[in-house]
């Protein structure tokens, strides 16, 4: 009685040691009928224990499985090879399916099998997160976008390392995954976007929102493409989304290129007014001033003789760039003593010296955030020369009397009509300050190396003082245009401007006649000779008693020179004005 006793006393315990397992367990014998299950059993399936005990295994089953299932349990109490991890549906008694995997294992007794004994997991969740995960994990894996996974809780200097890659992002890199897993993305960036690149990354971290930017990446032979990425905080992670966008930036690159070409021939057309004709040598200079406008900080040296326009290049150039609402301020060098220089370029403090009775904001004070011009700057002695460079390589001015170093936003263009190669050379100009100056470099032709170019400038300047002076000059003789051309002009367009002027205010009627031409550009010849020179010189309808030109005799000439206004007027001894105003009586369009 005591061993029964004892022996039922163990079965009790471990009942109830069974019951306390969180995982199901259940007995079967031969014929695969429960005659144990416990407390975890019933909560699985939803039947109490007196309704299974007795009952086939299948009826927990799902009817879909039974056959499946009961192979193998009863292969296993025919073999007694256990089986674990076993994975198969149930059917609850509430009809509702749950997903467990059990183990199996024999029960034997004198080496005889006598049942078995199962343990079964819900693993319903696990299971549909598996599935979710697979599901997640293939559109990724497939996905059109290229994806990156990085660590997202730490940035090294070079960045957080890749943990995850798609088959996207192999097909655009050209790296296999084992290549890039544990690397960083700067491994796909070149020097001029890994900064940039960096830089969102750490935003997205410290902000935990989103952010986008488009860059330049490299493939794994160093081609380079543009993408768009996309960077996602995502728990402790950053997911990078990108897109291959090198066929839209091209797109658009080419775009850009054909809106900036068109800029360009607009504001040369502008320039055209300024600096008229097709001449190489003009043509060329409308070119530099164009492409020397846009760049906020780079310096300009202009180089020419006197009055060739370098001060008008000097304000077209301010004009043109991002700087053009702010000041436009320019120094004669010539004019500022020297013992003045430092106060006048970079002001002075209260007290400074004798007289200075207030602070002084100097010319690059004036000029910042906008343009500096210094005219003749060839004309500054040495020291001057070394305060300036100081001043343009630290961006920043000390007025007189003062230590505080004040910051200056000024692009610097410079103008000379000295060699300044030569004045280096002879140590009158210091070395890396025309370095430091040239950044464009822009040469104005002068005026008899654009010969072309000078009857337009001719009308130019005789509609210019007609204007001024109050009178309609639409005539201006062949004789006079031929001396004009003849002449050296030495002081080139700002003499020939000038010239005309004094010609335009001695006139009694609308005509220029040879009679009006100073001295210097007769030099020996007289009104007489010049006439007679110039009639044997020129086209025979020049030379000829002035009339009214019929529609005929226009139209023939613009034919003749392939409807070009000015060439037609020069070939009828006219002012292209005149021209002009006789086509649009007659009705003559220009083509």
């Amino acid at each position: 009685m005591v061993a029964t006793a004892d022996f039922n006393r163990r079965v009790l315990v471990y009942e109830r040691l069974l019951d306390c397992m969180p995982n199901a367990a259940a007995a079967i014998d031969p014929d695969g009928v429960f005659f144990f299950v416990n407390r975890s059993a019933c909560e699985l399936s939803g039947y109490p224990a007196d309704e299974l005990i007795g009952s086939s295994f299948a009826k927990c089953l799902d009817p879909s499985d039974v056959d499946r299932v009961a192979a193998q349990v009863f292969r296993t109490l025919r073999t007694g090879m256990p089986v674990k991890a076993f994975k198969t549906a149930i059917r609850r008694k509430n009809g509702e399916s749950r997903i467990i995997s059990f183990a199996l294992d024999v029960l034997t007794e004198d080496g005889q099998v006598v049942g078995a004994v199962a343990t079964a997991e819900d693993v319903t969740s696990r299971e549909h997160a598996d599935r979710q995960y697979r599901l997640f994990e293939s559109v990724v894996l497939n996905a059109r976008e290229a994806i990156v996974i990085t660590e997202g809780d730490r940035i090294d200097p070079h960045g957080p390392r890749i943990q995850y890659v798609n088959r996207a992002f192999t097909e655009m890199t050209s790296y296999d995954a084992d290549e890039v897993l544990g690397r960083t993305p700067p491994l796909l960036q070149g020097p001029p976007t890994e900064p940039a690149a960096l830089d969102e990354i750490r935003t997205a971290v410290t902000s935990k929102t989103p952010v986008q930017l488009e860059l330049v990446n490299y493939r794994k032979d160093r081609s380079e493409y543009w993408t768009h990425l996309s960077i996602m905080p995502v728990a402790d992670h950053l997911v990078m989304f990108q897109m291959d966008v090198t066929d839209r930036r091209r797109r658009e690159l080419s775009l850009e290129r054909k809106l900036a070409e068109a800029n360009r021939r607009l504001e040369e057309g502008a320039l055209a007014g300024l600096f008229p004709g097709e001449e190489p040598a003009t043509t060329y200079l409308r070119q530099q001033i164009v492409e020397a406008a846009p760049s906020r900080r780079l310096p300009v040296l202009i180089l020419g003789e006197r009055g060739t326009g370098k001060a008008l290049v000097a304000r077209e150039i301010h004009r043109l760039s991002e700087r053009a609402a702010r000041p436009f301020v320019p120094v004669d060098c010539t004019a500022i003593p020297a013992a003045l220089f430092e106060s006048e370029m970079f002001g002075h403090e209260k007290g400074a010296f004798t007289g200075a009775t207030g602070v002084k904001r100097g010319l690059f004070q004036h000029a910042d955030g906008g343009s500096l011009f210094l005219d003749e700057i060839g004309e500054l002695s040495l020291e001057q020369q070394a305060k300036l460079l100081v001043t343009i390589q630290e961006r920043s001015i000390r007025r007189v009397g003062g230590t505080m170093a004040i910051p200056v936003d000024v692009r610097i263009i410079a103008a000379t009509n000295r060699d300044l190669e030569q004045l280096v050379a002879e140590g009158r100009f210091r070395a890396d300050l025309y370095d430091r100056l040239r950044g464009f470099l822009i040469e104005v032709p002068p005026l008899r190396d654009r010969e072309g170019d000078l009857e337009l400038y001719i009308d130019r300047f005789v509609t210019q003082w007609s204007q001024e002076e109050g009178k309609t000059i639409s005539f201006v003789e062949p004789a006079v245009i031929e001396a004009l051309r003849r002449y050296p002009w030495p002081g080139n367009v700002r003499e020939l401007e000038f010239v005309v002027g004094r010609m335009v205010a001695r006139a009694q009627d609308d005509r220029l006649g040879a009679e009006l031409l100073p001295p210097e550009i007769l030099g020996r010849r007289t009104v007489a000779t010049l006439g007679a020179t110039s009639t044997s010189e020129v086209n025979e309808r020049t030379a000829a008693p002035r009339r009214e030109l019929t529609k005929t005799e226009i139209e023939e000439a613009l034919a003749r020179n392939n409807s070009i206004v000015r060439r037609a007027a020069r070939e009828l001894g006219i002012a292209r004005n005149t021209l002009y105003r006789l086509m649009e009586k007659h009705g003559i369009s220009p083509r």
